[in-house]
């Protein structure tokens, strides 16, 4: 799996955070389990019916087509397998153009935004710190990110109009926080501060 991952690297000059076994083959035995060598040899999600790779776990049974973070799957023309792709890269366009209104994003985007971390401190409640790693995360280097900023009902009635600051600027001054906020949080690793006033 390492292996493969370098060889990637050297030959498309970037680094795969997403691993697929082949034939969707896969052992589940704790020495041998799949989904754990893969976190271990450092990628982020597995594809088939495994998900969520990384240092602290991994899963199995991870349903994400159908669901609201990814309500749809579209095989890729002409044969939804890599070899079409290959063979006709221009029939892997049709995939866009047959869905203008879906939202696409790639999977080590994917990866960036299930790995990336909030904290929170209670005597700092208002003060949200979202760290961006920069193995998994490395997409949001050169990419800015989106995340819902999302206050219970109390909380948005209490804080009425506040502002909401991001790394120091500001992101959204008197903001509506009964309804989700788009926050957007500039391109670069490490960690960035979301601020309620």
């Amino acid at each position: 799996m390492k292996t493969a991952r370098q060889w990637i690297e050297h030959q498309f000059g970037v680094t795969a955070l997403s691993f697929r076994p082949g034939g969707g083959g896969v052992s589940t035995s704790y020495t041998n389990c799949t989904e754990r060598l893969a976190a271990l040899a450092g990628y982020g999600w597995a594809g088939g019916r495994s998900g969520y790779l990384g240092p602290d776990f991994a899963i199995r049974g991870w349903v994400l087509y159908g669901t609201m973070e990814c309500p749809l799957s579209v095989a890729a023309p002409p044969d939804g397998h890599d070899r079409g792709i290959a063979e006709y890269p221009e029939q892997f366009l049709r995939a866009f153009a047959q869905h203008p209104d879906v939202e696409w994003i790639g999977l080590n985007e994917y990866v960036a935004y299930t790995h990336a971390r909030l904290s929170t401190s209670p005597e700092k409640a208002l003060h949200l710190q979202l760290t961006y790693d920069p193995h998994y995360c490395q997409h949001f280097k050169d990419h800015p990110s989106e995340w819902n900023l999302t206050v219970s009902d109390w909380l948005a009635k209490d804080l009425g109009r506040p502002t909401v600051n991001v790394d120091g600027k500001t992101a959204a001054a008197k903001a509506d926080l009964s309804k989700p906020l788009k926050v957007k949080i500039p391109a670069g690793l490490g960690t960035h501060n979301i601020r309620i006033k």
